[in-house]
Order: C-alpha cells, then sequence, then structure tokens
C-alpha cells in the first residue's frame, strides 16, 4: 500500500500538471467551456463545485497549485487521509468543471482514489510514520472491506473490458488492433510500426481478449496464489506498457500499473526484490538503516466513524457492482436517477467499453481556416495562411495532451454545434491577441475517415461555420459595404474548393 500511495501521488500530480497545458482553454471564461455553461451541469453536489469559484485566469491557477500540492502530501504520505479525501474532491471537482475534456483515465483516476481514502496508506514509509501519527498497523497485512474492494474492483474492471469487446465483431474477427495502430490522431510511430504487421496485430487481439477475461481471476485461485498472482501482474504490467508505447492515451496505462501495485503479494518483497542486482541492494540497505521513527501511532478513529467507513465501502462496492451488472445486461436492476446521478460523479457506476466500436467511429484530424479583416485566408492552428489541404506529419502530436484530444473528439459528435461554437470563440480570441489581423469568418472542418471499414480516403466534414453578419448600412460608407462583400465572396470561393474527400 505504501508503494500504491507513492504511485497513486504521482499520478495524481501529473494528471495536474498535464492539465495545466491547457488551463486557459478548458477552465477559464476564454475557453472553450465557460464556467456560466459548466455551473448548469447536473449533478450539482456544492463539494465538487471547487473549480467553479470563479472563471479568472489566475484563480484557476492557484487551485491547480493546491491540487498539485495535495498531490505531493499524498506522495510522501504527510497527513495521509486527509490529503488523499481532499485529492479526491480537486479531481471530482476539475472533472465536473469540463467533463467534455476528460477520458476513461480520469474515471479510473477518480475510482482509485476514491478506494483510496478507506486504506491506510500513511502506514508505512511515509512522513506520518517518521511522525508517529500513522495508523495502527499489526503485522505488515491489513484487511477491510476495502482491501476487498480493491480487489473486486480489479477483477471488475479487466473482466469487463474484456466482456464487452466480445460483443463486436471486429475484435471477433481478430482485428481490432490492426485497425487501432490506423487512428492518426492516437497513434504513436511505435503503433505505426505495429499496424505494418497484420499477422502480428490479430494475435495481439485475441491475447487481449484472453488476457482480460481470464487474467484476473488469478487473484483468487487457492492454490500457488503469490505466484499466480505475481505472473497476472507481470503480464498486465507488460500489456499495459505495450499500449503506452503504442498510443496517445494519457495517463490510463500508467494508472494501470500503479493499481496492480496494491496486490503486489509478499513473495514479491519476500524472495524477488532482493534477488533483482540493483534493486535488492537497496532493499537490504533499507533494513540495515532503518529510520529512527517516533514512538506512538496516530489516535484511532472511533468506534463509530469507522464503522460508517466500512459501511460506506461496503456500499459503494455493491453499487459498483450493479453498475457493472447492468452495463453487460442492460437493466438488470433499476437504480433511482438522483442516486445513479451522484454515484456516477464519483465514479462508481462504471462502464469500461474502451475502444469497442472502431468501426463505427470517425477519427482523424482538424483544419481550421479563417479569413483575416485584410482577406487573407489562413490556417488558424498553423498561424500561417492557407495553402491547401495538408495533412499535418504526425496528426497525434497536434493536441496539446489528451484532455485536449478528447475535447475536439466531443465537438466533432454529431448534435455538438454549442461545442463547436464555444471552440470557434476560443480559436478567434487567442487569434486576434497573437495576431495584428484580426478574423472576420471562420470554419472547423473534420477530415476523418472510419479505419475499421477499410476506408482510404478522408472525408472532409465542416463541423462549423461563422461568419460575421453584414456591415449595417446605415453606419458604413458605401466603400466599406462593397469591400465587405468583396472579403465575403472570397471567403465563400475558398471554402467552395474545399474537396469533399481527401487521400492521405
Amino acid at each position: 500500500m505504501a508503494l500504491f500511495r507513492v504511485g497513486l501521488g504521482l499520478m495524481l500530480f501529473c494528471d495536474v500538471v498535464k492539465r495545466s497545458l491547457t488551463l486557459r482553454e478548458h477552465y477559464t471564461a476564454d475557453g472553450v467551456f465557460p464556467g456560466a455553461i459548466a455551473s448548469q451541469l447536473e449533478p450539482d453536489f456544492w463539494l465538487f463545485r471547487v473549480f467553479l469559484l470563479s472563471d479568472r485566469t489566475e484563480v484557476q491557477a492557484l487551485l491547480f497549485v493546491v491540487a498539485a500540492v495535495l498531490a505531493v502530501c499524498v506522495l510522501v504520505g504527510y497527513r495521509t487521509k486527509l490529503a488523499t479525501i481532499l485529492s479526491f474532491v480537486f479531481l471530482v471537482s476539475i472533472i465536473r468543471r469540463n467533463p467534455y475534456a476528460c477520458h476513461t483515465g480520469d474515471i479510473w483516476l477518480e475510482v482509485q482514489t476514491f478506494w483510496a481514502m478507506f486504506l491506510p496508506l500513511g502506514a508505512c514509509f511515509s512522513i506520518d510514520r517518521l511522525r508517529g501519527r500513522a495508523p495502527r498497523i499489526e503485522g505488515n497485512a491489513f484487511f477491510s472491506v476495502a482491501t476487498i474492494a480493491v480487489f473486486v474492483q480489479l477483477w471488475v474492471f479487466y473482466f469487463m473490458a474484456g466482456y464487452l469487446k466480445h460483443g463486436y465483431e471486429l475484435w471477433v474477427r481478430g482485428e481490432a488492433l490492426h485497425v487501432f495502430t490506423g487512428i492518426v490522431e492516437y497513434t504513436r510511430p511505435f503503433g505505426a510500426v505495429l499496424g505494418q504487421h497484420p499477422g502480428l496485430c490479430r494475435f495481439l487481439t485475441y491475447f487481449t481478449l484472453v488476457l482480460e477475461m481470464g487474467g484476473p481471476f488469478l487473484l483468487f485461485v487457492p492454490f500457488f496464489t503469490a505466484q499466480l498472482r505475481l505472473l497476472m501482474i507481470v503480464l498486465f504490467a507488460g500489456f499495459h506498457l505495450a499500449i503506452q508505447l503504442s498510443v496517445y492515451i494519457g495517463i490510463f496505462e500508467l494508472l494501470s500499473i500503479v493499481a496492480l501495485l496494491q496486490v503486489l503479494p509478499a513473495l514479491f518483497w519476500d524472495s524477488v526484490l532482493p534477488r533483482v542486482p540493483v534493486l535488492g541492494s537497496i532493499a537490504r540497505m533499507a533494513r540495515r538503516r532503518r529510520p529512527r521513527l517516533r514512538p506512538g501511532f496516530a489516535r484511532p478513529l472511533p468506534r463509530g466513524i469507522a464503522a460508517g467507513g466500512q459501511i460506506l465501502a461496503g456500499l459503494s462496492l455493491a453499487m459498483v457492482l450493479v453498475s457493472n451488472l447492468n452495463t453487460a445486461r442492460t437493466g438488470t436492476i433499476r437504480v433511482p436517477r438522483k442516486l445513479d446521478d451522484y454515484a456516477r460523479q464519483i465514479g462508481l457506476i462504471q462502464n469500461w467499453n474502451v475502444f469497442t466500436d472502431l468501426d463505427n467511429l470517425f477519427f482523424g484530424w482538424y483544419l481550421v481556416l479563417g479569413q483575416t479583416n485584410e482577406g487573407r485566408v489562413v490556417d488558424v492552428q498553423a498561424g500561417t495562411d492557407y495553402v491547401g489541404i495538408q495533412a499535418p506529419e504526425h496528426p497525434a502530436e497536434s493536441f496539446t495532451n489528451h484532455n485536449q484530444r478528447r475535447f475536439w473528439g466531443q465537438a466533432a459528435r454529431p448534435g455538438q454545434e454549442w461545442l463547436r461554437f464555444h471552440l470557434a470563440r476560443h480559436l478567434q480570441v487567442i487569434w486576434n491577441e497573437e495576431h495584428a489581423d484580426p478574423l472576420f469568418h471562420l470554419a472547423i472542418f473534420h477530415i476523418a475517415s472510419a479505419p475499421g471499414r477499410g476506408q482510404k480516403r478522408q472525408g472532409v466534414r465542416r463541423l462549423y461555420l461563422q461568419e460575421f453578419p453584414r456591415p449595417d448600412l446605415d453606419r458604413v460608407s458605401e466603400e466599406e459595404q462593397r469591400e465587405a462583400d468583396e472579403l465575403r465572396r472570397q471567403w465563400r470561393l475558398a471554402l467552395g474548393a474545399i474537396p469533399a474527400f481527401v487521400v492521405p
């Protein structure tokens, strides 16, 4: 649990850092999702309105700093219980502030932080332990409802991910990984190389299905338990590392490895680790030079509060099981709407349907055209004059982080015109701040194909068009009116020249 705490704190810190790269874009009034809209989202529990205190950039930056400090406190084990609870509140709050810039990795981090609140993560190798404020643990083992929940949550996470994939023909045919490596907005160079070997991709597709559905059962085998559990961890860790090297998917895969640290058996610490050349030497030195700890432990919680925490953990685990059962068998157990809303907000209503329907999704890249007041047609993202459709060499690297990639993907979905409006407004604000010649018109295009259908050409779909209204005849001269009409004519000619398809 101490190693898991360090990993969790590191993941929380990395999450804050990567989100800060698009702080203004995603979390301020000038961004793509203003607070006035975010405040209307449901559910609206007051505890998770932290990032709705203000839309000003400096206030959001301060909140990010607080979140980063809390993550460091979890990492080093300082006031561990309080830091973990507050980190959870901040994490849920930032997801609630802009859910359209979030992904499965954010929900998985939310889930891991939730269960961490019920565990004595500061009992060992922590500042709390050095200060004599750690919770009292007899021996090296700890058992509670929360520890049961950790094992069950891992089993549910992997088993459901594999079970849901079996419902899609692309996975059953063994073609999913080959299709996935062709998704240009996600694929890393290693993934592109992997995609050149269809036979290997087919094997890895079936290996994924077998591993996700069969691997979690190794947690509960009653014989050779430690050996089989260690084998499971090694297999899944290698699996997640391979995915991390192949695609841009945020912290999801690394976080999954951190989650596995919770179930490392004693065999690892007593037999495996000491035999690793470098790590074994460090472990032996640590045993010889243990820090002098202050005597005493933290005062135990009152019995009623401790029992209440266990009951809450048990009820939360029941909600996790119910939600996943409903995902597997739609509507098996009806959950009241209000309870469903709040449980979903804190990660207890779960759906691990990850990258399943690949052949029915459209993936690609984005082109943003603008016309300035001087009549130039420009590529807004590149900041240069537009000279024709030219795909970026590495489309996946054109996004600042995975959260930005997700928001653009959400905006491209049918029925999300209102998201595109705020996206266009933000792009216009940024351009006008950085260029002396402001934008007069703007258009956003999604250039994509459905890789699962074997399409080689990419369709060009216009997502959004912003044209400024005609000048008021009572306020401008006839010459100014003619100039505006000429600009509009040139702009429409430029739009008319955009092809319906391109071949990458």
